[in-house]
């Protein structure tokens, strides 16, 4: 669902703009990054995983676009990002509220998959 929903999306190209300063490239064969500026915020990868990464950035352009292309791309439970006090935290697939960390990894259904092995 979710790498053939991104390759939809390229539209049988390797880079595609999805907002301003935003963009699908394909990176390999199996994985789609999606690109704000230079981080990689988003990698969707051919084994229905997604993984997400603020790359440091906790601000409201990068929160806005993982919403916004999880709910493009997500399941019909819609993960969200979002701040509380400035800490960040997720709202999963199933509806329970996880701290967010980068390089945390969310199955099929937007729920996260290795929260116990955060650093």
């Amino acid at each position: 669902m979710f790498f053939s929903n991104a390759l939809n999306f390229l539209n049988g190209k390797n880079r595609r703009k999805f907002a301003n300063n935003t963009y699908f490239e394909k990176i390999d064969a199996w994985t789609i990054g999606i690109k704000v500026y230079q981080t990689y915020i988003i990698r969707i990868y051919a084994n229905e995983t997604i993984e997400l990464d603020t790359g440091g950035w906790n601000t409201w352009l990068t929160r806005n676009r993982i919403n916004r292309i999880l709910g493009r791309l997500g399941p019909q439970n819609k993960p969200r990002v979002f701040t509380t006090n400035g800490d960040l935290f997720l709202t999963e697939g199933r509806g329970t509220r996880v701290e967010f960390f980068d390089n945390m990894i969310l199955n099929r259904d937007g729920n996260c998959v290795n929260y116990w092995e955060r650093r």
